[in-house]
């Protein structure tokens, strides 16, 4: 956006605040003669228009042609309407202004915004983001409870004294992670495409309304050549499992019974040492690991956790670890012979 200066746009174009229109003062091109309508339909539907090669939303544009400088936050229609860029319909909204003003994510599962269950305490946590920091509103038995204290948090802006600051890339980490639908056809950069067109062509589009677009491999950003369509967590089979099954099928999109035939297949036991985990874990012993190919992301065995630690270290490289076996056999019970200090 900062390409634009005011000056440009003015020099450009004519904005009718009253009818939310705009004219060319020049000609953009051989098609388009100086006093045509300017914009056309875009992302998600709302108007854009081409400006020295790069596309701008026409409310954004509306704004800017006014005040003088682009909205802080995000321009929204009063009536609902995108396609209404008259002055008066612009509404300049933080984002944690639409956060609060809009209803839960498809993600959560106690259908009330800002509220969460939490198996290990048994009771329902409210919590609240503003400006990058989150704030734990308290522990309820009562989801009602816990959704009036987000509810006043949210009309109020009383927040605690300490929240946890989130990192400042936390907006931009949390879109590598997932996506829905609705927000890439409105704008499909926020994924890594330049155009929605780009992106169905080398994706598609969802197999249903529950998918999202999640990375392929979780150890690299979601973006061209790391995308597919998975399902929803909260709509996946086994997702309300014990902790461990739940990560299991986050991470590696498994069930558990697929973790299961796994299990019992192994007999319980690490694939590569034949031995039973004994890594504790809260009190109790860590479940084997789910050990997959990071080329490809399929699910190659369960492993305990010094053998699933060990491929890690050496890279999943079969040469190295050949190497290393080697190493160990030519020095199999070999005498160790001590450096004299005085030697040389």
């Amino acid at each position: 956006m900062a390409d634009l200066t005011h000056a440009r746009l003015l020099e450009v174009m004519e904005y009718t605040p009253e009818t939310g229109v705009f004219h060319w003062l020049v000609s953009p091109g051989p098609r388009t003669g100086v006093g045509a309508k300017a914009g056309h339909k875009g992302p998600g539907g709302r108007p854009v228009v081409e400006i020295d090669g790069k596309l701008y939303y026409l409310a954004r544009l509306a704004w800017f042609y006014v005040n003088g400088r682009w909205p802080v936050g995000l321009i929204v229609p009063a009536d609902g309407d995108k396609t209404n860029v008259r002055l008066a319909n612009l509404i300049e909204r933080s984002p944690s202004e639409l956060r609060a003003a809009s209803g839960p994510n498809s993600l959560n599962t106690s259908g009330v915004k800002g509220v969460s269950w939490n198996k290990a305490k048994a009771k329902w946590c409210a919590m609240i983001t503003r400006n990058g920091v989150q704030y734990n509103l308290g522990w309820f038995v009562d989801k009602d409870e816990a959704a009036a204290a987000y509810r006043h948090a949210a009309e109020t802006g009383e927040l605690p004294a300490k929240g946890s600051k989130k990192s400042a890339s936390w907006a931009t980490d949390r879109r590598q992670r997932s996506a829905p639908w609705k927000a890439i056809q409105e704008n499909p950069r926020i994924v890594g495409w330049e155009t929605i067109e780009q992106f169905i062509a080398d994706v598609g589009e969802p197999p249903t309304t529950d998918h999202m677009l999640m990375r392929a491999h979780y150890d690299q950003p979601l973006g061209p050549g790391n995308a597919v369509w998975r399902l929803q967590w909260a709509k996946r089979p086994g997702h309300d499992a014990d902790p461990e099954k739940s990560y299991n099928l986050m991470q590696f999109d498994i069930s558990v019974e697929e973790y299961d035939r796994l299990f019992f297949a192994q007999e319980g036991l690490c694939a590569i040492c034949s031995q039973p985990e004994r890594a504790p874990f809260k009190g109790g012993v860590r479940r084997l690991a789910v050990d997959h190919d990071h080329e490809t992301g399929k699910v190659r065995g369960l492993l305990c956790m010094n053998c699933n630690n060990g491929l890690g270290r050496f890279g999943d490289d079969p040469g190295l670890l050949r190497a290393a076996a080697d190493y160990l056999d030519q020095h199999a019970g070999a005498a160790i012979v001590p450096i004299r200090k005085d030697s040389a």
